[in-house]
C-alpha cells in the first residue's frame, strides 16, 4: 500500500514541491502572517456576562499566512440543510427528532450570526473564507507535513484535485502535476480499503480509540473483542491457503 511505501512518499513530496510555488494566491494582504489560534473551541474559550475574558492552549502557535490560518472556530461549522423556522408539523414529531431539529436550528443561527459579524468587523478574514478555491490551495499544505501518520492519502488526492482543476483555478500553462490512469486507479482502490478501515475504527471507536487508548473498565470487553476479530481473521486466512 501506498502508505507504507517510502518510494510513495517521496514521489509525492516530489510532486508536492512542483506544484507548491502556485499553491497561494498572489495577494500580499491575506499572505500576510497573523497569528491566529488554530483550534478554538468551547474548552478553549472563557466567557464572563457575555464578554471573552480568556482563551488558551496557545501551544504550538506560529505565524503564518492568514491564507493559511485563518478558519472558522470547529464549533461554528456544522453539516447538515441550515435550518431558521419550525416545520408546521414540528409539534407533531418524537423528542428526539424535536431535539435534533432545535439543535441544528440553533447552529444554524450561530453560523449565520458568525458570518454576518466577520464580514461587518473583518472584511479580510472574510475574504479568506470566501477564497476562490481557497480549500483547494490550502490541503497539500496543511498535509504534506505528516504523511508518515496517514495523511498520505489525503496529500495525494489534494494534489490530484489541483491538477483537476488546474485551469479553473486560473493558470494559462499546463500543471506541472500529472497522474496517469492506471496509477488513479490504484489509487481509487486504496481508497475504499481505507474507507473500511475508517469504518472499523468508527465501529469501535467506543472501546478503542484509534491510538490504542482504552478505558481501564472497557479493558476487558475490548481484549475480547480483538481476540474474537483475530481468530475470525486466522480462520478466512486459513480457508484461503486450503483453497488454494
Amino acid at each position: 500500500m501506498t502508505q507504507n511505501c517510502p518510494a510513495s512518499h517521496l514521489c509525492f513530496l516530489d510532486k508536492y514541491l512542483q506544484g507548491a510555488p502556485y499553491l497561494l494566491p498572489n495577494e500580499p494582504a491575506i499572505l500576510a502572517p497573523y497569528i491566529c489560534h488554530s483550534d478554538l473551541d468551547l474548552a478553549n474559550i472563557f466567557v464572563n456576562n457575555g464578554e471573552t475574558t480568556r482563551m488558551i492552549d496557545w501551544q504550538g502557535i506560529w505565524g503564518t499566512p492568514l491564507m493559511l490560518s485563518g478558519r472558522q472556530p470547529s464549533f461554528i461549522r456544522f453539516g447538515g440543510e441550515p435550518i431558521l423556522t419550525l416545520a408546521q408539523d414540528f409539534a407533531e414529531l418524537g423528542s428526539k427528532e424535536q431535539s435534533a431539529i432545535e439543535a441544528q436550528m440553533k447552529q444554524t443561527i450561530i453560523c449565520n450570526l458568525y458570518q454576518t459579524r466577520v464580514a461587518e468587523e473583518d472584511p479580510l478574514l472574510n475574504r479568506v473564507f470566501y477564497q476562490e478555491f481557497g480549500m483547494l490551495r490550502y490541503w497539500p499544505i496543511q498535509f504534506v507535513g505528516d504523511t508518515w501518520a496517514g495523511d498520505i492519502i489525503f496529500l495525494r488526492d489534494s494534489l490530484i484535485q489541483i491538477e483537476k482543476h488546474w485551469e479553473k483555478m486560473g493558470f494559462e500553462f499546463s500543471s506541472p502535476l500529472h497522474f496517469a490512469k492506471d496509477d488513479l486507479r490504484v489509487y481509487d482502490e486504496e481508497i475504499i480499503g481505507w474507507n473500511d478501515i475508517q469504518v472499523f475504527w468508527d465501529a469501535i471507536s467506543h472501546f478503542v480509540a484509534e491510538d490504542g487508548f482504552v478505558l481501564s473498565d472497557m479493558y476487558e470487553e475490548s481484549v475480547h473483542i480483538f481476540k474474537y476479530m483475530r481468530n475470525r481473521a486466522l480462520e478466512r486466512v486459513t480457508r484461503k491457503v486450503r483453497e488454494v
